[in-house]
């Protein structure tokens, strides 16, 4: 029978990957909302900037001070 990975293992290896990837393709910052360290990566499709949290999420998706940068419509 074959043994179950480590779930947390392979969570912890990714976010190690992600870290690594998002070093290399974006500039290192910090949120002025919350002071979080973030990378400011550039989308090649739309020209804009997205900052992204260390594990590779959307940043505005956990900073607890996202409301401040949304646009007014």
């Amino acid at each position: 029978m074959a043994e179950e990975p480590d779930l947390q293992k392979l969570l912890d290896e990714q976010r190690q990957r992600t870290a690594a990837l998002l070093k290399h393709v974006g500039e290192p910052g910090r949120c002025k909302g919350c002071s979080a360290a973030i990378t400011w990566v550039r989308h090649l499709d739309s020209g804009r900037t997205t900052p992204y949290d260390i594990d590779g999420l959307n940043h505005f998706a956990s900073c607890p001070e996202a409301k401040q940068f949304k646009k007014k419509p």
